[in-house]
């Protein structure tokens, strides 16, 4: 073995072979309405979860977000 992890080498792979990418859809205060789904936004804080919000969720659970923009862009 070789490394913590026993693996003998490190190679280069794509996300779309590990994971469905979707991309989500833009969402600005403005068009927000107050409700009881998370929004998760592009926020260094609180795992980027900044609003409560009105409208449906556009991913189902247990989904890996990432920002584009933002704080922590």
């Amino acid at each position: 073995m070789n490394g913590l992890l026993g693996f003998k080498k490190w190679q280069s792979f794509r996300l779309d072979t590990l994971f469905e990418i979707k991309k989500g859809k833009r969402l600005t205060k403005h068009d927000m309405i107050d409700g009881a789904t998370p929004f998760v936004g592009s926020s260094d804080s609180n795992n980027a979860w900044t609003a409560k919000i009105g409208q449906p969720s556009n991913h189902s659970g247990n989904t890996i977000t990432v920002n584009y923009d933002g704080s922590v862009a």
